[in-house]
């Protein structure tokens, strides 16, 4: 059953304030097990706001410029909602929130075991996805009990929201029958700028359709050959709305039962693709490249690998070209880190899985520089408070990072902190953390942030905090312990034991301080908002 409403809200004009990230040198890494939010219960919500005023003024999104950093919008009118041809900046909540400036309830379950996604579409617009449910349960299976929800009915909703205002654009539902489709998911993809949307629901029978961005209407169907599924799909950059898909052929009970395929197509036409080329194998995996450089790794296992000892199931590397879709073959293992403005290839590996060697390619794929690691060490990205347009606001480390990068990385060892230019390697300097509250035990699954101000912020996987001087590395006064909040240009949002708090990440001292019993915070399309079941309010 599928269910459409869109709301006919009057345009409404929206100004942006003008913002320059000057002399921005603050950086936070995070390892592994962050979260968005606690989601705590206790305190008080905010009381919600009424619907917006229908005299309100049409959208207004920011101009394009050259450069990533600093990032100036500037108040340019737009009659529909688009995707950001450049990063959308966060807006601070500078002062304590007296109240909602605006609620919103969106349509689908409410129900505990639904799981919800965003994704920053531009400055004040933002995907809300609730469902499909998840499964916890096996009514089958004796000792595990059912399913704490309904899972008969289950579906999806994807909901555009003004997050400047709390107005809804369109809003689409697709449902279906949870316990045939038990595991179904739903993954939007935003093909890049062409201003459409490929909802991909993964299960048998169920709808995947490319939308139209501004208004929610199916614009096309993707019909794939009879027994073909989709194991992965990303969108190519720009305005063509195509993808990359790795395509395998399954039976009737989800076996591999046929060959696979990696192939570029416009997801409204996939019978006529740009390219294809036959895998022999299964369980394709193609890494998401987030930069301009033209290929990425291609990881499958080969045909018969059902038969290899336990423990012992091959994997092959492979090159892909993404513009010809030409695959070679490569003896070791094979992944990239793509960062904003160049890559990096680790090679050498350890016996922890960590590299000793790492090679630096530019966005045309030609090699810039080589550098030797000390073994157990981590490569970091770091990156600026912008985020990605289409990118999803849940992240955190394990789930990827939304941000863009600034230009430089580290290279984190047991007892030392490298900070480099990505496109020169160039050391800018080397750091201990002797004096520093964070746990020094714990390096995995980094992340970087860089933001106003010359701190740097190191934070481990148990919440532990660092701060050091952006320019010499020195240590300075350590942070409260803190997980993955939402990060503004001059404060982190923290919603811990019911209370809300904003911390300035330049001196650590507390900025404001709220009761919340939201399930979590996070910033959609630039907005710092609060999600409270399927309530989204705005806090500033």
């Amino acid at each position: 059953m599928l269910i459409e409403t869109v709301d006919s809200a009057p345009a409404r004009r929206r100004t942006h304030r003008v913002r320059v990230l000057v002399g921005i040198i603050m950086l936070a890494v995070l390892t592994g097990g962050g979260t968005t939010a606690l989601a705590l219960a206790g305190g008080a919500l905010f009381t919600p706001a009424q619907p917006a005023s229908s005299s309100a003024p049409s959208p207004v999104l920011p101009t394009a410029t050259t450069t990533a950093v600093p990032i100036a919008p500037t108040s340019v009118p737009s009659p529909t909602p688009a995707v950001a041809t450049l990063p959308i900046a966060p807006h601070d909540v500078t002062s304590a929130p007296s109240g909602a400036s605006w609620s919103i309830q969106l349509p689908g379950s409410s129900e505990s075991c639904v799981q919800h996604t965003s994704y920053s579409i531009a400055d004040g617009y933002a995907l809300f996805q609730a469902g499909p449910k998840e499964a916890s349960g096996d009514e089958l299976s004796p000792g595990v009990g059912p399913d704490p929800c309904d899972m008969s009915d289950d579906g999806v909703t994807l909901t555009l929201v003004d997050t400047a205002t709390g107005s809804q654009v369109w809003s689409r539902s697709w449902s279906w029958n949870g316990f045939a489709n038990r595991y179904a998911g739903v993954v939007p993809v935003i093909l890049g700028t062409s201003g459409r949307i490929l909802v991909r629901t993964v299960g048998p029978e169920l709808p995947s359709e490319v939308l139209d961005l501004a208004s929610g209407s199916t614009v096309g169907s993707l019909a794939l050959d009879t027994g073909e599924s989709i194991r992965s799909a990303q969108a190519v950059a720009g305005d063509s709305g195509e993808v990359i898909a790795t395509i395998e052929t399954l039976d009737s009970s989800l076996n591999t039962a046929g060959p696979s395929r990696v192939a570029r197509f416009d997801p409204r036409d996939a019978s006529h693709p740009v390219w294809s080329t036959v895998v022999d194998g299964s369980a394709l995996s193609a890494q998401v490249v987030t930069n301009g450089i033209s290929y990425t790794s291609l990881e499958y296992s080969p045909t018969g690998w059902q038969t290899a000892p336990p423990g012992q199931i091959p994997y092959m590397n492979h090159l892909l070209n993404l513009s010809t879709g030409e695959i070679s073959s490569r003896p070791e293992a094979l992944s990239y880190d793509f960062f904003t403005g160049y890559t990096i290839r680790p090679g050498g590996y350890d016996t922890t899985g960590n590299p000793l060697t790492l090679t630096g390619l530019d966005d045309d794929g030609n090699q810039i520089w080589t550098r030797s690691v000390p073994a157990a060490s981590s490569v970091v990205e770091v990156t600026t408070p912008l985020v990605r347009p289409g990118s999803s606001d849940q992240v955190g480390v394990g789930r990827g990072s939304n941000r863009v990068g600034d230009g430089q990385f580290l290279v984190v060892s047991p007892n030392s902190v490298a900070l480099v230019d990505g496109l020169t390697n160039d050391t800018i300097w080397t750091t201990g953390l002797t004096g520093c509250a964070v746990d020094q035990s714990l390096y995995s699954g980094f992340d970087a942030l860089r933001t106003e101000g010359a701190t740097l912020i190191v934070t481990a996987t148990s919440g532990t905090a660092c701060r050091l001087d952006a320019t010499t590395g020195a240590v300075l006064a350590s942070l409260s312990p803190s997980y993955w909040p939402p990060t503004g240009t001059v404060a982190r949002y923290e919603l811990r034991d019911g209370t809300g708090t904003a911390t300035n990440m330049q001196t650590g001292a507390t900025e404001w301080s709220v009761p919340s019993d939201a399930d979590e915070w996070f910033f959609a399309g630039g907005y710092l908002v609060a999600r409270s079941g399927n309530t989204i309010i705005g806090l500033g």
